[in-house]
């Protein structure tokens, strides 16, 4: 099942919406939050509480507030896809504007959608050179490839000399564009 930060503020927020879905289409109490949770990018209900106990696991206090430090969550993530890749567990992770993802072959990567951006960072097995740096203010990213999702494959396009221009089948594809709708 694929994870998406779900704050309290959020769930908050979902449950108002379910409350007025009830009342102007007089729905029993758990379609609506099924509903609300759909329509927001969750399989069911369930999925979002599911992703509500999953971020107060990783990211802690942050989670009361309604916010996530920003300065934090990317390398938090980078390390929780990369241990997943290294047991060979398929994750799917999306975080603000950024997806990350395992396999069960080793691979992981992050990925930013709004502009096709893609970077490797474990690659059959093998951890991969990458930059990031993080600040208060920011956090910078160097990408070093672009990717595509078409026909159910992952098409990508790398500086990395190991991976270069590659249709990759197999990868989460269909998931990953799911998340993005």
């Amino acid at each position: 099942m694929r994870f998406i930060l779900t704050t309290d503020f959020q769930v908050e927020k979902l449950k108002q919406s379910a409350k007025k879905l009830r009342r102007s289409n007089t729905l029993p109490h758990r379609e609506a939050l099924d509903r609300v949770a759909k329509a927001n990018g969750y399989n069911h209900w369930h999925h979002v509480t599911i992703c509500h106990q999953e971020t107060v696991n990783r990211f802690g206090d942050g989670v009361k507030a309604g916010t996530i430090d920003p300065t934090s969550y990317v390398e938090k993530e980078v390390a929780f896809i990369l241990g997943c890749a290294e047991k060979g567990d398929a994750r799917l992770v999306k975080i603000g504007s950024l997806v990350f993802f395992s396999t069960e072959d080793g691979d992981a990567w992050m990925l930013d959608p709004a502009d096709s951006l893609a970077l490797c960072l474990r690659w059959r097995g093998e951890r991969q050179e990458f930059s990031i740096h993080e600040s208060p203010e920011r956090f910078e990213i160097q990408w070093d490839g672009r990717f595509d999702i078409r026909d159910g494959a992952f098409f990508v396009e790398s500086a990395n000399p190991r991976i270069g221009v590659r249709t990759i089948l197999g990868y989460p594809s269909t998931d990953i564009k799911d998340l993005l709708a």
